[in-house]
């Protein structure tokens, strides 16, 4: 079976947490070895994929509308001259009409964006999803009733996100809090929620913020010298392209203010053993459930005293620790990329 996999929406900001989750995506498929699976991905990202995965360099698309006919046109062409058996896309978008099997991939809810373009471009994205064969929702995830063929699917967490293991040389913690900067508004919250943590522990605990890129870590170096708790914080940039395991599994809580781009950012937390306190959401809710803190959206006041509570009170930290790992019992990579093989295998079997 041929698998061309439509990853280019995910892999067009090279340097974030949705393009970090498909390079772990795409590791773990390849890992798997059975499969001849094609990548979809622009030329920026190709040098980055994991051996043993063939690559097709697609050119950035120039502009949104762009962007949004590749995914519900172009896409479906270009893999069918590539002899592809199915088509698996990555995003909640599938082609309009394709000459193969197509299998589409259920996103979290978002909030509606501002602009006639981006409601008019999610509103053909959210249609065009009735062309797919199937649409595959991690189990994890809130139930999505408006949407058809649904599939559920084990999260796919690799095996490297795990707790520091008896014997490992790296210490059990190290004393930072871990955030994602996701966005202006997410990296603003995040501060504020640390200024209450900076007044009560000064700078025997740092944030450290996981931000973009350079310019990013730069911009949240610039921010939190203006809230005076410069001294406090750490910016690291992921086009370093850093340990992000390594981070997670050292970190003592992970913050996380504003809306996520990937739910992963909440498993790899549960995986690692972290603590986790983060303003309230339905995907924060479904995926962590009582393993974490929940704060309710905007508060930054709760967040930090949330964040305060974790590092301060170690029965708290440990109870949630603890329900996330056994949370996490349910991540098992092999297992996840199984079952999604098994059901591109049968819808391009059934095509035949």
């Amino acid at each position: 079976m041929r698998i061309i996999l439509q990853a280019l929406p995910s892999a067009l900001d090279l340097w974030s947490a949705r393009a970090f989750e498909l390079r772990e995506v795409l590791q773990a498929f390849a890992d798997e070895g059975n499969q001849e699976i094609i990548a979809l991905v622009p030329a920026s990202f190709a040098e980055k994929m994991p051996p043993g995965l063939t690559v097709h360099a697609v050119p950035p698309p120039a502009t949104a509308l762009a962007r949004l006919a590749f995914e519900l046109r172009g896409a479906a062409r270009l893999a069918a001259s590539l002899g592809g058996d199915v088509l698996y896309g990555l995003e909640e978008s599938a082609p309009w009409r394709s000459p193969i099997p197509v299998v589409a991939t259920a996103d979290i809810p978002r909030p509606a964006r501002r602009g006639l373009g981006s409601r008019f471009g999610t509103a053909l994205r959210r249609a065009s999803l009735g062309g797919a064969a199937a649409v595959l929702l991690a189990e994890d995830l809130p139930q999505r009733p408006d949407l058809r063929r649904v599939q559920p699917v084990p999260p796919l967490v690799p095996d490297r996100f795990h707790p520091v293991a008896p014997g490992d040389s790296s210490p059990q913690s190290d004393d930072y809090v871990l955030a994602w900067v996701e966005g202006r508004l997410g990296l603003k919250r995040a501060l504020a929620a640390w200024t209450w943590v900076d007044a009560s522990l000064g700078d025997s605990v740092r944030l450290m913020l996981l931000c973009p890129t350079a310019e990013w870590a730069g911009l949240g170096r610039r921010e939190a010298e203006g809230l005076g708790i410069g001294g406090s914080v750490e910016c690291v940039g992921l086009d370093e392209e850093p340990d992000v395991a390594g981070i997670y599994r050292r970190a003592r809580v992970l913050l996380q203010a504003g809306d996520v781009s990937t739910p992963q950012i909440f498993r790899w937390a549960l995986a690692t053993g972290i603590p986790l306190a983060a303003e309230s959401s339905a995907v924060a809710a479904a995926v962590a459930g009582t393993a974490a803190y929940l704060v309710p959206p905007s508060d930054t006041r709760a967040l930090g005293a949330a964040v305060l509570t974790l590092l301060v009170e170690d029965s708290m930290a440990g109870a949630l620790r603890d329900r996330g790992l056994e949370r996490a019992q349910a991540y098992e990579a092999h297992r996840a990329v199984s079952r999604r093989l098994e059901i591109l295998g049968s819808i391009a079997a059934g095509a035949a």
